[in-house]
């Protein structure tokens, strides 16, 4: 956003909040320099100040994530779970497994977030 101002100032709110955020550094910034305990720190703390925006629902007694179909694949194997975040709704993902993998035989995960669009 620009201002034909000649000392940099907006006319307008949106121009005025625009330059304010630019210049603020958010207290929950992430910095790549945090030693190990302030990470730690650093991610309990926007834990908690995240529950106290976010007005997350205090639910009890939801159901387990469920294993809804599995589909065995050459060298891996496919699972689509559900899991119930909240009542009345469901949230479905997939689950690729390689051969061998097991509660015995542990490796690491990655995680993919694909959000569609309809």
């Amino acid at each position: 956003m620009t201002t034909d101002c000649q000392d940099r100032r907006f006319l307008s709110s949106r121009g005025s909040v625009q330059c304010l955020l630019k210049q603020m550094k958010p207290v929950y910034a992430f910095d790549s320099a945090f030693t190990p305990v302030e990470f730690k720190e650093w991610q309990f703390g926007l834990r908690v100040v995240m529950k106290e925006l976010m007005h997350f629902p205090e639910v009890v007694d939801l159901p387990a994530p469920v294993c809804v179909k599995t589909v065995k694949r050459d060298g891996y194997r496919i699972e689509k779970w559900e899991s119930y975040p909240l009542p009345g709704s469901v949230v479905p993902y997939l689950v690729l497994i390689p051969n061998g993998v097991d509660s015995g035989h542990k490796v690491s995960a990655v995680l993919l977030y694909s959000r569609i669009w309809r």
